[in-house]
């Protein structure tokens, strides 16, 4: 095969590399910014109703272990394994790639 064969190829012309390397580009940008808007989203719409929840929760909590202790049962609390303030910054922007996979996934 020539040099001209594959010169004449789609493949090798050099303007349609430098389109499909502004498409790429634009594209992760264009990712890089919906993420960033969804973290938004999560961050000023979803944590507060998280907060809420907790709260919710450890009331119920405290009344149990009330509740127990009148009754004579003690319970251990547990330690807390990761921090409420790093879940709600680095677990939320962690999880927040592999939910978006998950449904840009088709199979």
């Amino acid at each position: 095969m020539t040099v001209a064969i594959f010169w004449v190829s789609p493949a090798t012309d050099m303007e349609n590399r430098m389109m499909v390397r502004t498409l790429l580009i634009r594209g992760m940008l264009v990712g890089f910014l919906a993420g960033i808007l969804v973290f938004s989203f999560a961050k000023v719409f979803g944590e507060p109703q998280v907060d809420h929840a907790i709260a919710f929760e450890s009331a119920m909590d405290e009344a149990k272990a009330k509740a127990d202790l009148e009754r004579g049962i003690h319970d251990v609390e547990e330690p807390e394994l990761v921090s409420r303030k790093l879940q709600a910054s680095y677990g939320l922007l962690l999880w927040l790639p592999s939910v978006m996979q998950e449904f840009s996934d088709p199979y």
